[in-house]
Parts: C-alpha cells; sequence; structure tokens
C-alpha cells in the first residue's frame, strides 16, 4: 500500500466580476500514488472549492484545453505529475475568464 503524503498548492484565483486584483490561495491535497496537476485541481474542487474554474477536456494531452504554468513551468494540466507542493497560475493572464481558465 503506497503512502499517502500532504502538499501544499497555490492557485491563482481571480473573477472579474467580484476581484479587483488577483490573489493566491493556498490548500492541502493528499497525494497518494502518481498524481496529475489536473487531478490535484479537481481533489481542491471536489473537497476545499467548489468555485475554482480551469479547463479539461481529453484528459490525455491531446486537446492541449488545460495549460497552466506549475512551478514557472509551462504544461498540461492533465500530463504535469506532482511530486511536491505546486503554485499553479495561467499561461495566459491577460486571456483569463476566471482562475486558471482563460480563453
Amino acid at each position: 500500500m503506497e503512502e499517502t503524503k500532504e502538499i501544499k498548492v497555490t492557485c491563482y484565483r481571480f473573477d472579474p466580476v467580484t476581484d479587483k486584483q488577483p490573489r493566491q490561495e493556498t490548500y492541502v491535497v493528499p497525494i497518494q500514488g502518481i498524481m496529475s496537476v489536473l487531478n490535484v485541481l479537481e481533489y481542491i474542487q471536489r473537497h476545499h472549492d467548489p468555485s475554482l474554474a480551469y479547463y479539461s477536456c481529453c484528459r490525455r494531452g491531446l486537446c492541449a484545453k488545460c495549460p497552466v504554468k506549475v512551478n514557472g513551468v509551462n504544461g498540461l494540466a492533465c500530463e504535469m505529475v506532482v511530486d511536491g507542493d505546486i503554485v499553479v497560475e495561467p499561461i495566459h493572464e491577460k486571456k483569463i475568464q476566471r482562475d486558471l481558465a482563460a480563453y
């Protein structure tokens, strides 16, 4: 049985309807086995904050609809593997609809 560890996930948050400035929120997420950034975002949405917005579609890296910046590195949330604390930001801040969801 694999050991569960906890990581801190700091997410960029911004809702142009209610927020004047972007902010960062940090969540604690249990990690067991291999988890992608997308798995972590889903966990946050289900267990901590259902208002967290992000895109995902195919979950296999084919559609490229889940681009994020993790610890300063651009990639797809469905392909990037989590192994420690992370900071998740949008790649295109100027195109943000809300949180990590861009158009």
